[in-house]
C-alpha cells in the first residue's frame, strides 16, 4: 500500500500538479433502493440514499453528526434573543442567521407572517445544500412527507405552506408529491456527480428526484417526462450496480467547491465569473487550484509575471479533507492538540477503521472565522498553519518572532492580495427587472478596449479574538450591504415579492419611481441610476412600500466581514519588507473602499456575532444623511492596543522620550558640577595627612 501511495505521488510530480492521477473505487457494488426498500430498477420510484447506503453505513448516525445537513436547525433559539444579532435572527448558523446577501430569511414557527416556507426555502436555498436536516425533516423529529399536515391555512406552519408572491396568499405544500431531499451521498461520493440536474430539480420542487439526478453523467438514469426512468442494462440482476457505472470515491475539492467556491484541478485554462453562486469566491476571491495564475483564462493585470499558482496548497497536492477531516477518522485522530482534551498529551481511544466506516462522523473540522458561524463548538478542531509548518525555523530573518506571531496571523503576510474580483456592494433598497440588487464588485475595471480587466484587491488588516483570547490581525474583504427593514416593534426585512410588487409592478419600474430615478431623461435607467441616493427617490420608494401595506419601512446598512484562507502564495511571495508595516505608509493602516454612494445616506453598522474588533473609522467624507458620496474603511490600530514601531507616533511615548533624555542631561550636570566642586574644595584646603608624609 505503502508502495502504491508513493508511486502514485511519484506519478502525478511527473505528469504536474494538473494532472489527475485515475482512481480505482474499491467500493463493492450497491443495490439502489427507494424509500419503501424496493429496486429502483423494478418500481421506478426516486433513489433513496438512506436506504440503499444504509445497508452498510449508519445513515441516520451521518445524517445528524453533520453540521452541512442541519445547518444547526437543531441549535435554535428564541428570535431576537441572540445579544448582538439582528432583532430577527434566531440562530448562528445558516438556517437562523439571515443572510442579506441572498436575501433569504426562513421563518421559524410562531411567527404571525410567513416570508419563506421550508419547500420555498429548499428551491432558493438547496443548491447550496447537501440535504437532510432541514430538508427532510423541517422543524420537526419525523420526515416532512411522514408529517400530519393541518389544512387550516389562516395559521402559519413554516413546515407545511409557501407563499405565493404573485397573490401573497398562503399555499400548502403536498410533501407526498414533491417528495424529500435525504442527505445525498452521491454529490460528494461520486466521481463525477451532476449538480446542475440536481439543482434543476430542486428548483423545480421536485425534491424527491433530486438525489437520482445528480447520476445523470453514469449512464444510470435519463430524464423522462416528470421524472427519471433507469437503464435497465446497466444493473445487475439483483439490482445492483458495478463501481464501472457507480464509481464511489474520497471526497476532493472539485466536491467542495461545488458549493463553496471555485476550484479548479484540470488542465483546462481556468475562468473567472462573477457570481454568487461560487460563494467563497464571490465573497473573499479565493480560488483554489494548482494552476499558475499566468496561465489563465482570466483578464489579469500584469498576468504575464504571475507565475505563482492560485494557491499553494493545491499545488502542493493537499485538498478540502487534509484540513477539514471527519473528527472521528483514527487516521486524523491526533492532527492537532485542539482534537483532544487538554488535560491529556495523548489520546488512546479512538474507533477501528470497521467501526469508522460504519459511523463516519460528518462533522468535519473547522477552524474560526468571522463568517463562519454554523457549528460554533467545533471551532478550532482543524488543523491551523502551525499544525504543519515550523514557524520559528523558517522565520529566522525576522526580528522579535514572538511579538508577530502573537499579534499576526499567518495570513496576514501570506494572503497579502486577492488576485479575482470580490463584492464590495450589495444594496437591496432597489431591485433590477430580474429581481436583483445592483451589485459592485472590488478588483476589476474596464480597461482602454473596453474589456474586464481583473486588478485584484488588498484585503483590509482587522484584529479578530481567536479561541485563545488573543487579537490578530486577519486579511478581511468587507462587503456593505443596505436593504428595507419593515416594522418597529417586531422588525423584519421586507420581503423581494414585495420590493417587486412595489418598484416593478407588471415587471416594468413604477411610472413615479422610474421619472425621479431617470436623472438624463431618456427613458432607461442605466446600472448608475439604480440607487437612491437623494432624499427624493428615498421618499417615493417609502411611499410606494407603504402603499402596499409595508409598514413603517426604512433602510438599514450593515457591513459583514469575510476572512481570507485560502490564495496563499509560495514563500518567496510573502511580505517580508519591514517597511510595509511599520513606515508611515503602513499596509496597516490603508483604507479599503466600501460603496460608491450611501443609499438613503445611511451609514453601515458592523454585524455582530464575528469576534472582530472594528478598530477604525469611516473615511471624513460622508456624514449621516448624506447619499451622493463614496465610503471607505480606514483602520486604526491603536483602537484595538497595537503599537506598531515606526509608524504609531503616540505622544505620550514622546514626551517621556524628552524627558527621559532631559532628566539625563540634568543628572549628568548635577553630577558634573558636584565634583568639581568638590575638586577644588580639595585643592583650597589643607590636608594633614599629605603634610607628615
Amino acid at each position: 500500500m505503502m508502495v502504491l501511495k508513493i508511486s502514485t505521488v511519484l506519478l502525478a510530480f511527473v505528469l504536474g500538479a494538473d494532472h489527475q492521477v485515475p482512481t480505482t473505487s474499491l467500493h463493492p457494488p450497491i443495490v439502489l433502493r427507494d424509500r419503501g426498500g424496493e429496486l429502483v430498477m423494478d418500481s421506478g420510484q426516486p433513489i433513496s440514499t438512506s436506504v440503499s447506503c444504509g445497508k452498510c453505513h449508519d445513515t441516520d448516525f451521518i445524517q445528524r453528526h453533520s453540521y452541512h445537513a442541519s445547518l444547526d436547525i437543531d441549535r435554535t433559539v428564541d428570535v431576537g434573543s441572540l445579544d448582538g444579532y439582528r432583532p430577527w435572527d434566531y440562530g448562528r448558523g445558516g438556517v437562523g442567521r439571515w443572510n442579506p446577501l441572498t436575501y433569504r430569511y426562513l421563518t421559524p414557527p410562531g411567527q404571525q407572517t410567513l416570508r419563506m416556507g421550508i419547500a420555498d426555502w429548499i428551491r432558493l436555498q438547496g443548491r447550496w445544500h447537501i440535504g437532510g436536516g432541514p430538508a427532510l425533516r423541517g422543524f420537526g423529529q419525523v420526515p416532512l412527507d411522514e408529517q400530519v399536515a393541518s389544512s387550516d391555512v389562516s395559521s402559519v406552519d413554516p413546515n407545511h405552506q409557501v407563499f405565493d408572491p404573485k397573490d401573497g396568499q398562503l399555499r400548502a405544500w403536498d410533501w407526498q408529491q414533491s417528495g424529500v431531499v435525504e442527505m445525498n451521498c452521491f454529490l460528494c461520493h461520486v466521481d463525477h456527480p451532476d449538480n446542475a440536474a440536481r439543482i434543476e430539480q430542486l428548483e423545480a420542487g421536485k425534491f424527491g428526484w433530486a438525489n437520482t439526478a445528480t447520476l445523470a453523467k453514469t449512464g444510470l438514469v435519463e430524464p423522462s417526462g416528470e421524472g427519471w426512468t433507469y437503464h435497465r442494462d446497466a444493473f445487475e440482476e439483483d439490482g445492483s450496480v458495478t463501481t464501472e457505472h457507480l464509481p464511489l470515491r474520497k471526497p476532493t475539492s472539485a466536491h467542495c467547491g461545488q458549493c463553496h467556491g471555485l476550484t479548479h484541478d484540470g488542465e483546462e485554462p481556468l475562468e473567472l465569473k462573477l457570481s454568487l453562486r461560487q460563494w467563497s469566491t464571490a465573497t473573499k476571491g479565493q480560488v483554489f487550484s494548482a494552476q499558475r495564475i499566468s496561465d489563465s483564462a482570466a483578464n489579469i493585470e500584469g498576468k504575464e509575471e504571475l507565475t505563482r499558482p492560485w494557491d499553494a496548497h493545491a499545488q502542493a497536492m493537499l485538498d478540502c479533507r487534509s484540513c477539514h477531516f471527519s473528527i472521528n477518522n483514527p487516521a486524523e485522530f491526533r492532527s492537532s492538540d485542539r482534537n483532544r482534551p487538554k488535560h491529556l498529551s495523548y489520546e488512546p481511544r479512538r474507533l477501528t477503521l470497521s467501526e469508522y466506516l460504519r459511523q463516519p462522523s460528518h462533522q468535519f473540522a473547522k477552524g474560526q472565522t468571522a463568517q463562519g458561524s454554523i457549528a460554533g463548538h467545533l471551532a478550532g478542531t482543524m488543523r491551523r498553519c502551525e499544525d504543519c509548518h515550523d514557524a520559528p525555523s523558517t522565520h529566522d530573518w525576522l526580528p522579535y518572532q514572538a511579538v508577530h506571531f502573537e499579534r499576526l496571523s499567518c495570513e496576514a503576510c501570506h494572503i497579502s492580495q486577492s488576485f479575482a474580483p470580490a463584492i464590495e456592494q450589495v444594496d437591496w433598497t432597489l431591485v433590477d427587472t430580474n429581481g436583483q440588487p445592483p451589485t459592485d464588485w472590488r478588483g476589476w475595471k474596464r480597461d482602454a478596449n473596453g474589456q474586464a480587466l481583473v486588478t485584484g484587491f488588498e484585503p483590509v488588516l482587522l484584529p479578530r479574538s481567536d479561541l485563545n483570547g488573543r487579537a490578530r490581525l486577519f486579511p478581511i474583504n468587507l462587503v456593505s450591504v443596505w436593504y428595507w427593514v419593515a416594522g418597529a416593534e417586531q422588525p423584519l426585512p421586507v420581503r423581494e415579492s414585495d420590493l417587486q410588487r412595489a418598484f416593478l409592478p407588471n415587471g416594468i419600474y413604477h411610472p413615479e419611481l422610474a421619472a425621479v430615478l431617470d436623472a438624463d431623461d431618456d427613458g432607461q435607467l442605466s446600472r448608475r441610476e439604480l440607487r437612491l441616493d437623494t432624499s427624493d427617490k428615498v421618499a417615493v420608494a417609502k411611499r410606494l412600500l407603504t402603499e402596499i401595506g409595508v409598514s413603517q419601512p426604512h433602510i438599514v446598512g450593515e457591513l459583514q466581514p469575510y476572512e481570507l484562507h485560502h490564495g496563499v502564495g509560495p514563500g518567496r511571495d510573502a511580505i517580508r519588507d519591514c517597511e510595509a508595516c511599520h513606515a508611515k505608509t503602513s499596509r496597516l493602516t490603508q483604507p479599503i473602499s466600501l460603496a460608491d454612494y450611501l443609499p438613503g445616506g445611511v451609514m453601515p453598522s458592523p454585524i455582530g456575532g464575528t469576534d472582530v474588533i472594528f478598530a477604525g473609522s469611516f473615511n471624513d467624507g460622508p456624514t449621516e444623511g448624506e447619499s451622493n458620496t463614496s465610503l471607505s474603511w480606514r483602520p486604526n490600530l491603536r483602537e484595538a492596543d497595537f503599537y506598531v514601531l515606526g509608524h504609531d507616533d503616540w505622544p505620550w511615548v514622546n514626551v517621556l522620550g524628552v524627558l527621559s533624555i532631559l532628566g539625563t542631561l540634568i543628572g549628568t550636570m548635577i553630577h558634573a558640577g558636584l565634583r568639581i566642586r568638590h575638586g577644588r574644595w580639595w585643592l583650597d584646603h589643607d590636608h594633614p595627612l599629605e603634610s607628615e608624609q
